[in-house]
């Protein structure tokens, strides 16, 4: 392909991708109508031509296409590139990828030098300078030296690191969310900073970019992108840790070389002036704000359904679900939202600006937080920072954020997770330990030979370790969304149970004795219910569940509610109404010739809330039932499981301790990622929380009497209903799961007994999901 001059960038030849999308088009609608996922007259991929274009103008259509990765990195990494540089391939397709040639002895300059094949007559030129790019080849411009930024480290994937710079105040960015997809020319209603979006939802608006200083003003890149990020404050260190599991980019609202069409069927040309407000549509090519000058860039985000396989570093699939918004970030921007705080009478607060994170009482602590956030970033080059090839830095001009609430469709986790990760986990740390502990004895009396031995069945089994660790992680019944919501193979295996020894008080006399006949009144009382497979509803404050009503939908949030619905059926949708309780009563031996059998006083329940924590990624998927008190436990599987931890990182210091005494490497026998594992597992915090969240109403048609089975015992059912009060003061979102941070949920019911001190107690694990028809 010829290559092209930045000049006569707006004459890019488009025929050969045209073609390509044109071919896929009919494949890709036909599976879509098949899979009734989508409809054909709201929903399009690939390019249309004009005559199609008149069909669908002014209709309310999004197009649903992703740019390929080799369009993404020719596009949004040349973005940095000076501006009489050329201009991108966008559609070049390699006939065979290149091979990058590295050695030791290379420069700077040098280290990413490209080796084409012999059939390529066109050859990258690289250099430390960023200004010195002259040509390159189109058949490998994603892989590029573009100065002193790798694709690993490139300004687009961490402008949130980038310094800041003084700007004249007039240079400002702003970011309007709106209901409907905007229409230049035509003013746009602003979106309710309560909305609440779902999986699949399109996420629409405008960012306004102005100068309004009597100087032209040079920028060097401009970023739109969807962000997700986790962030844990630990209180004893005074840290704060984050994880950004979603960075996704709008090529369209970005700076770009092209102008690349917007997927929200949107048609304007780029420098006229917007007749709504006065803004230019689009940038001018030259990269200058003009003074006293608007800019206006229309921006389209899909929230996806699940995120990218390398979100979780163990690959466990529930970490790839998007989790709901939790908390609010009040360390971002230089604490910019700390002074936050809830109204009393509406449960929820902002501090009253446009895109204002929205807190909520939904238990987060104050020192966790889920939030989802538009930036939109002005980037040009600091005026005394250096970088280390002594070119101007990278730094921001200006940026704005808009905050947004998620809250995912359907079940966030699954019912049950396995725990065999645990198990191998646990084999994975214990055999690292032997072998370090077979090192150290070969180093005193073992020859080398032995040693080298060792060395390679250690790589061996750790090859074979990782294998084994992602098969266990991996699980197709769970990895498709939303996810499906079915039965147990075996009813046993979602058993919870609990036992206490019932003792009842001895009767009293008028003269204050017991008589001898009532002081052996005793027994076991076993309760036993089933882990039940429907789920609660989502609970949030009564405005905001009043401005998220499915009938408030545009017709595309609607056509989105309607395709996930249809993937899953009534059954699964249903809403956890009772728990059933078995009740068994074992008499003492003096306790059955006298016929006493207990008699229960009150039943009651509350919700248990548990936050789950670490500063590290945790490398499990968590069992629901992880802090249900089992028949005869005095501790939560959550605490076994963070003592055993504990024990191996306190092995791990003396065997590393041992090891640098010796002048060895503990890391060829316990590699880095398990020494992390530990550390994840040991730092494992919990917050747990009780909410009064349920009424204490009881089945009486099917609550049943004490009935004698034929093994001596006494018997009855109890049936406890489930309904929420008619107003709760906390936002409950739905169960999830990610890499640092993990919501679980637990019913917590209480059994008094007539006559007696003790108490029974069984928590049983639930889910919170949102549906449409709730």
């Amino acid at each position: 392909m010829e290559i092209q001059n930045e000049e006569d960038h707006d004459h890019v030849d488009y025929s050969q991708a045209q073609r390509h999308e044109l071919t896929r088009q009919n494949v890709s609608q036909e599976v879509l109508q098949t899979a009734k996922f989508y409809s054909r007259d709201k929903v399009r991929t690939g390019f249309i031509t004009d005559e199609e274009y008149q069909d669908v103008k002014g209709k309310d259509i999004v197009f649903d296409v992703l740019p390929s990765f080799e369009m993404y990195q020719s596009v949004q990494n040349r973005s940095q590139d000076p501006p009489m540089g050329p201009s991108p391939d966008y559609f070049g397709y390699p006939s065979e990828p290149p091979r990058i040639d590295t050695t030791a002895n290379d420069t700077v300059g040098d280290a990413a030098r490209l080796v084409q094949s012999p059939s390529e007559s066109v050859s990258a030129a690289s250099s430390a300078s960023r200004n010195s790019m002259s040509s390159y080849s189109t058949q490998s411009s994603s892989l590029e030296h573009y100065g002193p930024l790798s694709l690993e480290n490139n300004v687009l994937d961490n402008a949130h690191k980038l310094p800041t710079m003084q700007v004249h105040p007039g240079v400002t960015v702003d970011i309007y969310v709106t209901k409907n997809v905007p229409v230049p020319h035509e003013k746009s209603e602003n979106e309710s900073m309560l909305k609440e979006y779902t999986s699949g939802d399109g996420v629409y608006g405008y960012v306004v970019i102005s100068n309004m200083s009597n100087d032209p003003v040079s920028f060097r890149m401009f970023t739109v992108t969807l962000e997700g990020i986790t962030s844990i404050v630990d209180a004893e260190s005074k840290k704060i840790y984050n994880k950004r599991f979603l960075n996704m980019v709008d090529m369209n609202a970005s700076w770009t070389f092209a102008c690349i069409s917007p997927s929200t069927n949107v048609q304007y040309t780029p420098g006229v002036k917007d007749a709504a407000d006065g803004c230019i549509l689009g940038f001018n090519k030259d990269r200058i704000l003009e003074p006293h000058t608007k800019y206006k860039k229309f921006f389209y985000f899909k929230v996806p359904y699940t995120l990218l396989d390398n979100t979780c570093r163990h690959q466990q699939e529930l970490h790839t679900l998007l989790p709901p918004s939790l908390g609010i970030d009040r360390y971002n921007k230089k604490n910019k939202h700390a002074n936050i705080t809830l109204n009393p009478a509406l449960h929820y607060g902002h501090n009253g600006t446009r895109g204002s994170p929205v807190l909520t009482k939904d238990l987060s602590n104050g020192n966790l937080s889920v939030s989802y956030r538009i930036n939109a970033t002005l980037i040009g080059c600091h005026p005394t920072l250096k970088d280390i090839y002594g070119q101007p830095e990278y730094a921001v001009m200006r940026s704005a954020e808009y905050a947004l609430r998620f809250i995912p469709f359907g079940f966030s986790v699954s019912l049950f997770s396995s725990k065999r990760a645990l198990e191998t986990l646990k084999l994975v740390i214990e055999s690292s330990f032997k072998n370090a502990k077979r090192c150290l004895k070969l180093n005193e009396d073992g020859s080398e030979e032995e040693v080298r031995l060792l060395d390679q069945e250690v790589k061996m089994q750790q090859l074979n370790i990782g294998e084994i660790m992602r098969n266990d992680s991996s699980n197709t019944k769970t990895s498709s969304f939303p996810l499906r919501n079915q039965n147990f193979a075996t009813p046993d295996f979602s058993k919870v149970e609990t036992s206490m020894v019932l003792v009842a008080n001895p009767k009293k006399s008028i003269f204050g004795k017991a008589p001898k006949d009532d002081l052996n009144e005793s027994g076991i009382v076993e309760i036993t219910t089933r882990v039940p497979k429907d789920g609660l509803s989502y609970v949030s404050p009564p405005l905001i569940r009043k401005v998220n009503k499915v009938s408030t939908l545009n017709d595309i949030g609607m056509q989105n509610i309607d395709s996930l619905t249809n993937t899953l059926s009534m059954n699964e949708k249903k809403v956890l109404t009772n728990l059933e309780f078995e009740l068994k009563f074992k008499p003492s031996d003096f306790t059955l010739k006298s016929g006493f059998v207990p008699e229960i006083s009150q039943i009651t329940s509350s919700l248990l809330v548990v936050n789950i924590y670490s500063k590290s990624a945790i490398p499990i998927k968590l069992s629901s039932d992880i802090i249900v008190l089992h028949h005869g436990d005095e501790v939560t599987a959550l605490d076994k499981m963070k003592k055993d931890f504990q024990c191996y990182n306190q092995q791990f210091e003396q065997l590393k301790t041992e090891f640098e005494s010796k002048g060895l490497d503990i890391n060829k026998y316990v590699d880095h990622s398990t020494q992390a594992d530990i550390r994840a597992m040991k730092d494992l915090r919990s917050d747990m929380f009780t909410v009064n969240a349920l009424k204490n109403k009881l089945d009486p048609s099917s609550s049943t009497k004490w009935v004698k089975n034929s093994d001596g015992t006494m018997g009855r059912k109890v049936k406890l209903m489930l309904e929420y009060h008619d107003l709760i003061t906390e936002t409950l979102i739905p169960n999830f799961q990610t890499c640092l941070l993990s919501r679980i949920y637990c019913i917590q019911v209480t059994f008094k007994f007539k006559n007696c001190s003790q108490v029974g107690q069984v928590r049983v694990p639930i889910r919170l999901r949102w549906f449409d028809n709730e």
